[in-house]
């Protein structure tokens, strides 16, 4: 199989889509048939997808349903994440408790207030505006999968034991503990 790098999000300047189509394009370009790019493509700007068109190795399709998109991230490797702000952004999430690596900018919100800190996960995230930097990680993230599967995977197994800190269960519990703590007070 081919290792598949996703992205998904409004085609938008807030988004960073013309950043991500320069990281896309050099990696479908460099690496041919080592990679596949598959992006989600719905917004303002989808324009900016023109100049993929042609690239036997990048698939650009319209907005997918949950379900659909949810069997489309399971069976990608990682996610490209290159938003110029975020509240929180839970598509990283998602794509972490999918088995996806992230590979992003130092965004604020969930990348730079739980992934950057993070000593195994924070290593893909790259100042803003470093395309090459992305590209590094992502070229990284390739050759780990490549040449070395079991490293590959336990950093898969981490990333998904990342994301259960912020399962619906554990936020749960950390927002009872506060509210008894409240009471108790």
């Amino acid at each position: 199989s081919t290792f598949t790098l996703i992205y998904s999000s409004r085609a938008s300047w807030q988004k960073g889509t013309d950043l991500a189509v320069r990281v896309m394009k050099t990696l479908a370009e460099r690496l041919r048939d080592r990679i596949r790019i598959i992006v989600i493509a719905y917004g303002p700007l989808v324009k900016f997808y023109n100049s993929l068109n042609g690239l036997s190795n990048v698939s650009v399709i319209n907005y997918q349903p949950l379900n659909d998109f949810a069997k489309i991230l399971s069976q990608s490797h990682a996610l490209l994440f290159t938003s110029r702000y975020e509240s929180f952004a839970l598509l990283p999430l998602d794509a972490l408790s999918a088995g996806n690596l992230v590979v992003s900018f130092n965004v604020r919100g969930f990348i730079r207030d739980y992934v950057l800190s993070d000593s195994r996960l924070g290593r893909f995230i790259v100042d803003f505006g470093d395309v090459n930097g992305l590209i590094n990680r992502v070229m990284e993230l390739i050759n780990l999968w490549y040449d070395n599967e079991d490293e590959y995977l336990d950093l898969i197994n981490y990333a998904r034991s990342f994301a259960e800190r912020f399962s619906m269960d554990s936020i749960a519990r950390v927002y009872l503990d506060l509210f008894f703590r409240v009471l108790s007070s």
